[in-house]
């Protein structure tokens, strides 16, 4: 009995590999392929080219794999990708069962999974060189190609494009990978700035990005340096049998719009695998952008806008943030939301968006950011950025583990570079009002008259008392119509259906949000009893009666009695005294009010603006 299973003992073990080999060669047609007698690489890699995907190494494929850069054109999310024990083959979990990449992959017609395994290399061909797959999956490539055109061809750069043209006329063909890559350090650095990639997110390009900010920014010059080292790799560099691993930028500065540097090239040990004579090589970093816009220019001199100011700004520090509303009642999801109302009265200027950020400061998340930060929003600023014209503002983040601060410009807010084009009414009138220079203020709407410092000045002001007086009733009734069914905002009811003890239990919410509604369209208002600009109004204060003095008895059924002020820029009153109002509209109000006016009005109040003395009496003044 011993013997035998001695005997049986070393073939169990020797034939373990295979059965763990044979149990991810699983021959499930889940990409249902047996019908399918030319099979294309899109068939298994979701929106992928056959030419895409040649470019790959074993290494870059998994990667993008795990990171879902890139997906398989399955039904259902794949749990797992890992490298086989072999390192020839991804080993892929769907559904709980193992499969082998490879065995899939080389169902596509024209395509090899035994060619990604080869490294990138050059050859010369026609006198150009022009880069193809090492012969051997363990070739490696001498650096020395890295440094050719710089230092025996005495190649001068000083321009990316112009850099590519040359190289591609007299040194290069276009190889396996085209333009995107070649073994040339210089091209190589740069491409590497230019060019966005799926796999670095996070990277600020060269255009979005001024060599000042770069300069100044660790991190923005630490996802260049891995990318690079990524990008290398593709090549298995080699000097002397040490192995290249990773680059280090060395020696930075700045040459008026281009910033100059060393580069190292290590193996994972940090040995270096270059000559002093490469290591003193210089190189260079440029079409970096000037922090101009191509749309925007100053009204009086013309000249392009420029925000070239001596620091990092919040998108050059990271790519492409944005501004995201938690759940709230208005359905505000992006700041970009507010540029592209659904509604006609739901416009926003700088003053209103100002007002928005600021309320909402604890309610809004800075996304699409790196985890190693912390970003808070400090506050929102106007800026005399165009003349003084009320058209960008900025927002200033605060990093609580650096204790940085960092300004973010409202140009800057989304890729579309929008400026605030609407500006403030100088009219105390209501509906739609004729925009020129009496009765509008804006970028494109003034009276070209500037101060000795280039500025425009915000004409006089509406005086406080003369708008409540006569026209902000009629814009709180507007309002007030236009959310009486907001189910978010009544707590899941119309606001017919929600007792006014259930509006003081949450008096605090309703304060804040009903400020915020009758804010939103009041501020489009240049409201301002001073002659300067912080007089300003900056929001509607609304304060609800306590709820220890209310009594329906009272104050009536269905009637909530608030009141109103103006607050200033600089957090002053601007109304002598509180108004007081009852609104009226909720769980048993008296309805025969509103239905009356309906009778009265017809049609008149479902205007898509407030009209005068054409709304319903929602909000009732208590004299």
């Amino acid at each position: 009995m011993n013997k035998k299973i001695n005997l049986l003992l070393p073939i169990t073990i020797s034939t373990l590999p295979v059965l763990i080999s044979s149990s991810c060669n699983n021959e499930d047609d889940i990409f249902n392929l047996k019908a399918n007698t030319e099979v294309k690489a899109s068939d298994i890699f979701y929106k992928t080219f056959l030419s895409q995907l040649k470019a790959y190494t074993l290494e870059s494929l998994l990667n993008n794999l795990q990171s879902s850069i890139l997906t398989l054109n399955l039904p259902n999310k794949v749990d797992e990708f890992k490298l086989s024990n072999n390192k020839d083959d991804i080993i892929f979990k769907y559904k709980g069962k193992s499969y082998s990449l490879k065995n899939v992959a080389n169902k596509i017609n024209g395509f090899d999974f035994n060619e990604i395994l080869r490294p990138f290399t050059y050859e010369k061909e026609d006198g150009k060189f022009i880069v193809k797959r090492a012969k051997n999956i363990n070739d490696k490539t001498d650096i020395d190609i890295l440094f050719k055109l710089k230092t025996d061809e005495k190649l001068n750069y000083s321009n990316f494009f112009e850099y590519k043209s040359i190289i591609f006329q007299n040194y290069y063909k276009k190889g396996l990978l085209d333009d995107l890559s070649i073994p040339d350090l210089q091209y190589m650095l740069q491409s590497a700035f230019v060019n966005s990639s799926t796999q670095f997110p996070m990277q600020v390009t060269s255009n979005n990005t001024r060599s000042k900010a770069f300069f100044k920014s660790k991190f923005q010059q630490e996802i260049l340096e891995k990318r690079l080292s990524n990008e290398l790799k593709i090549y298995n560099f080699a000097s002397n049998g040490i192995i290249f691993d990773h680059v280090k930028f060395n020696n930075l500065k700045i040459d008026n719009d281009t910033i100059k540097l060393n580069i190292d090239l290590l193996d994972s040990n940090n040995n270096s695998l270059l000559s002093d004579k490469y290591k003193n090589l210089e190189f260079k970093l440029t079409n970096f952008s000037k922090g101009q816009s191509d749309v925007y220019f100053d009204l009086k001199t013309k000249a392009k806008l420029t925000i070239d100011n001596d620091e990092v700004k919040f998108n050059e520090l990271v790519n492409n943030p944005e501004i995201k509303f938690k759940p709230n009642p208005l359905t505000y999801k992006t700041i970009d939301d507010l540029m592209h109302p659904t509604k006609t009265y739901e416009i926003f200027n700088l003053n209103n968006t100002a007002m928005l950020l600021s309320e909402l400061k604890d309610d809004i998340l800075i996304s699409n950011t790196p985890a190693k930060f912390d970003f808070r929003i400090d506050k929102f600023e106007k800026t005399k950025l165009l003349n003084n014209s009320l058209s960008i503002g900025k927002l200033v983040i605060n990093e609580s583990k650096t204790k940085q601060k960092y300004n973010w410009y409202s140009i800057d807010f989304t890729p579309h570079k929008h400026i605030f084009s609407n500006g403030l009414y100088l009219k105390n009138e209501l509906g739609t009002i004729n925009k020129n220079k009496d009765s509008y203020f804006s970028y494109s709407v003034n009276d070209n008259r500037f101060d000795n410092k280039g500025n425009l000045s915000v004409p006089q002001g509406i005086k406080a008392t003369d708008f409540i007086e006569n026209s902000f009733n009629d814009i709180a009734n507007f309002l007030i119509y236009q959310n009486k069914d907001n189910l978010l905002l009544w707590q899941n009811n119309a606001m017919s259906n929600l007792p006014v003890l259930e509006v003081l239990k949450h008096k605090q919410f309703y304060e804040k949000w009903l400020s915020i509604i009758f804010s939103q369209y009041t501020l489009l208002y240049n409201i301002n009893n001073d002659a300067d600009d912080d007089g300003l109004i900056k929001k509607v204060e609304v304060k609800l009666i306590e709820p220890s003095k209310y009594e329906a008895s009272k104050n009536g059924l269905g009637t909530l009695p608030i009141s109103i002020n103006f607050i200033n820029h600089k957090n002053q009153k601007m109304l002598e005294k509180d108004y007081h109002y009852n609104l009226i509209g909720f769980k048993g109000y008296d309805k025969g009010i509103i239905e009356s006016k309906i009778a009265e009005l017809k049609e008149e109040y479902k205007s898509n603006l407030p009209l005068k003395n054409k709304t319903l009496p929602y909000l009732i003044r208590v004299k």
